[in-house]
């Protein structure tokens, strides 16, 4: 309520790809993050980087036009949409697959929960309106439509020296011919 999807997805995403950070010391509340995300450019990409900038996990995002079936099912996605009357009826229905015409109005953030491939489509956690909306929608981007993706991440490099334990990769890169 009250326009901040921004940071409630921000701190979801941010607080996900902690998760994902073998060993990690502390993870900070939902409650501690909110209170960071929040921001006067309602812009989740500044949310990201307040909470990185207070807690230093090594987590890093990025604006991106290109996110895999495996980005989307393995790291924290966000997209940014922005649309119409029309686009907004869509995604309460359940389903944004397509560009609208119309006066963009409102920008809303959803955080990418995986993707369907008979579809061709990212799935959506819905924030807003889950009383009588579908609580997740299906979700091309469309380049057309003024809208964004974020990706939320960590690297090997990017959170060396941040956890309890040493990070040994449980597969080794094979370099050589198969036979």
């Amino acid at each position: 309520e009250g326009g901040v999807t921004y940071a409630y997805t921000a701190v979801c995403a941010y607080l996900d790809t902690i998760n994902r950070i073998y060993g990690v010391k502390y993870i900070p509340t939902f409650d501690e993050c909110f209170k960071i995300a929040q921001n006067n450019e309602q812009s989740a990409l500044k949310s990201l980087q307040l909470l990185e900038n207070h807690f230093n996990f090594g987590i890093q995002c990025k604006i991106t036009d290109n996110v895999s079936i495996r980005d989307a099912c393995t790291i924290s996605i966000i997209a940014k949409i922005t649309t119409c009357d029309i686009g907004w009826k869509n995604v309460n229905k359940g389903e944004f697959l397509e560009y609208v015409e119309g006066l963009y109005h409102e920008t809303h953030y959803a955080l990418v929960l995986g993707y369907d491939q008979g579809l061709d489509c990212f799935i959506c956690r819905n924030s807003w309106n889950l009383f009588d909306g579908k609580p997740f929608f299906n979700y091309k981007y469309n380049h057309d439509q003024n809208n964004e993706l974020i990706a939320v991440f960590f690297t090997t490099s990017s959170i060396i020296g941040k956890t309890i334990k040493q990070y040994r990769p449980n597969i080794e890169k094979f370099i050589g011919e198969y036979k």
